[in-house]
C-alpha cells in the first residue's frame, strides 16, 4: 500500500528533529508541529484555546482535535481547567504518543484515514490547526464533508489556513518556493480562497463561514494569530 504524502513528509521530519535533540524530546515535539520552543508550544496552545472559546467552546462539550500533533491544544484546555469530551487524531504516531503520556485525560488516536473517527451527529466541535494547509485541496474537502457527518445540529468545525491575500502569508508562499528550487525536503504549503471555502460549505450543508483575520490583532489577548481562521457551522 502506498504511503500517502503528508504521511511521509511528517514522518521524515519527525526522524529529523528526533536526531536533531535526542536529548530533549519536548522540544523534538514542539518543532514537530511548528513551535520553535517548548514556551512558543504553550503559548500558542493558549492562542488556540482563546480562539475556541471565543467561537463558544464550553464545559461538557465533545471536541475532536483534528491533526492534534504532540498535545498543543489539549495541554492548554488542560492548563485552562476545560472539562469535556475530547479526542485527538493525527497521522505521527510519536506525536500521538507524547501526547498520550504527558496529557492525561486527553486521549488520541494515530488514524491515517481522510475522515472523523466518531459517530454521526455527535461532536459540538471539530478544529484543525494548520492541517488543510499542508493538503491536497480534495483531500481538505474529503474531511470537510466527513466533519459535516460527524458534528451534531448546531456544531462547528474551526480550521486554520494560509491566504495570498495576507501579505503576511507571502513569506510562506515564498519558503516553499525556495525549497522547491533547492530540491529539499518539507511539507507541502497548500493556500485556499475564502470564497472557495464558502463554496464548498455551500455544497456540503454548512451555514456560511464567518472568518477571523490571520493580521487581526484584537484576535487572542496576546495579539494576531498568524493563520486566518474559518468557522463554519452545520445548521440546527
Amino acid at each position: 500500500m502506498s504511503i500517502a504524502h503528508f504521511q511521509r513528509d511528517y514522518d521524515a521530519l519527525s526522524r529529523s528533529l528526533a536526531e536533531a535533540h535526542p536529548d530533549d524530546v519536548e522540544l523534538a515535539m514542539a518543532k514537530l508541529i511548528g513551535s520553535p520552543t517548548v514556551a512558543e508550544f504553550r503559548r500558542q496552545g493558549d492562542q488556540q484555546v482563546e480562539i475556541l472559546r471565543r467561537v463558544g467552546l464550553a464545559n461538557g462539550h465533545s471536541i475532536y482535535d483534528l491533526g492534534c500533533g504532540s498535545g498543543r491544544t489539549a495541554h492548554a484546555l488542560r492548563r485552562l481547567g476545560w472539562t469535556g469530551t475530547f479526542k485527538g487524531a493525527d497521522i505521527q504516531k510519536e506525536a500521538v504518543a507524547f501526547l498520550n503520556a504527558h496529557c492525561e485525560g486527553f486521549p488520541a488516536v494515530v488514524w491515517m484515514d481522510l475522515s472523523i473517527d466518531a459517530g454521526d451527529d455527535v461532536l459540538d466541535l471539530v478544529y484543525a490547526w494548520s492541517v488543510f494547509t499542508h493538503l491536497m485541496h480534495e483531500e481538505t474537502f474529503i474531511y470537510i464533508d466527513d466533519i459535516f457527518r460527524a458534528l451534531k445540529p448546531g456544531g462547528q468545525l474551526v480550521f486554520s489556513f494560509l491566504e495570498f491575500a495576507m501579505p503576511t502569508h507571502w513569506t510562506v508562499f515564498e519558503h516553499a518556493v525556495a525549497t522547491r528550487r533547492a530540491k529539499a525536503q518539507k511539507p507541502a504549503d497548500m493556500f485556499l480562497h475564502r470564497d472557495q471555502i464558502a463554496d464548498w460549505g455551500a455544497r456540503l450543508g454548512y451555514g456560511a463561514p464567518e472568518f477571523i483575520n490571520g493580521t487581526d490583532a484584537t484576535a487572542t489577548s496576546t495579539g494576531l494569530f498568524g493563520q486566518s481562521v474559518v468557522v463554519m457551522r452545520k445548521p440546527g
